[in-house]
Formats: structure tokens, sequence, C-alpha cells
């Protein structure tokens, strides 16, 4: 999740595969904001949900 994905969060997500460079296993860079996450978490199909649900942390800015 990202403060405030923009208007176009998409450009967020194609300069982060920019970075990301070439990779050998299937990636998705999804952008995201908090308001829009908590939003999409309602929908048991929506990827929020499943996130909440089964996901795991693997990375928390800030945190030691």
């Amino acid at each position: 999740m990202v403060p405030d994905a923009g208007e176009y969060p998409h450009r967020l997500a194609q300069e982060a595969y920019r970075v990301v460079g070439h990779h050998l296993l299937p990636l998705d860079i999804v952008f995201m904001s908090h308001e829009e996450f908590e939003w999409r978490s309602g929908v048991v199909t929506s990827l929020p949900a499943t996130v909440l649900k089964e996901g795991k942390l693997l990375y928390a800015a800030g945190t030691a």
C-alpha cells in the first residue's frame, strides 16, 4: 500500500517493473492507497480481501 496511488497508479507499477528488471517468477505489482484497499476489502472476491485472508507480510517499511 502507498499513502496515495495518485490518479494513475499504473504509472507507479510501470516504474516498479522497470526497477525490478528481468525476473524468472511470475510477478504482480499492484499499487493501491490504504483508503482504496479498505474500500475494496469488503468484497469477498477482491484482491484486498484475499490478501487479508491468505496473505503474508514480507516487508514493512519503517520497521526494524
